[in-house]
């Protein structure tokens, strides 16, 4: 036998049986032995039949394993959320700072904004466009059309316009939350109002 000339158990000092007791107690991530009683047998130049004598001898011990992480509680519960999410509904231009103080919370604004923008929200400026009633919107159709099929020469028309700019903060300039599967909001702009300035400005073929 190849192992007949291998130095028995007895024989083994206990520094070679504390490396095969280390090699024998090594584990994969998996949990098992990286090591085969034979590989371990190879390495310190003892018989197999050896090292599984002394790996029997051997205290099992099983590994440490690492202390149980309990997840981070939920700042919001599901009730708060609701809460949240009901407030906003009834009012779109609310703030996370107001949604906060309405709804009693003990977290930051910054805690809002977290969970809104976990839930498909963003926050995005709400695009403007004229106030057209039906009868505007034809009567552009039909303008267009009848000049369309003249082929009017609109380089000796001129065109102007007027524009309002509010005294008492940003003109057209609105922000609010935007939710998934929500109708898409349209700020109105009206053509006069209080608290304004008007200016008038035409163009006709290269001037302006």
């Amino acid at each position: 036998s190849d192992y007949s000339h291998m130095p028995r158990a007895k024989a083994v000092t206990p520094h070679t049986q504390e490396l095969i007791r280390i090699m024998g107690s090594t584990r994969l991530p998996n949990g098992e032995a990286k090591y085969t009683h034979s590989e371990i047998a190879s390495c310190h130049g003892v018989s197999r039949p050896v090292v599984s004598k002394i790996l029997a001898k051997t205290p099992q011990v099983d590994p440490p394993q690492p202390p149980e992480r309990r997840g981070r509680k939920p700042v919001l519960s599901d009730r708060q959320k609701r809460h949240i999410m009901r407030e906003f509904a009834k009012d779109p231009d609310a703030t996370c700072t107001k949604i906060v103080r309405i709804c009693k919370l003990s977290v930051s604004p910054q805690t809002v904004r977290r969970f809104l923008r976990s839930s498909g929200a963003a926050y995005a400026k709400i695009p403007t466009a004229p106030r057209l009633t039906p009868a505007h919107k034809a009567a552009r159709v039909s303008f267009a059309s009848e000049h369309l099929l003249a082929e009017t020469d609109f380089s000796t028309w001129i065109f102007s316009d007027e524009k309002r700019f509010n005294l008492d903060g940003p003109d057209g300039l609105r922000y609010r939350w935007m939710f998934p599967g929500q109708e898409k909001a349209v700020l109105s702009k009206r053509a006069f109002g209080g608290g304004s300035i008007m200016v008038w400005g035409g163009i006709a073929g290269s001037h302006k």
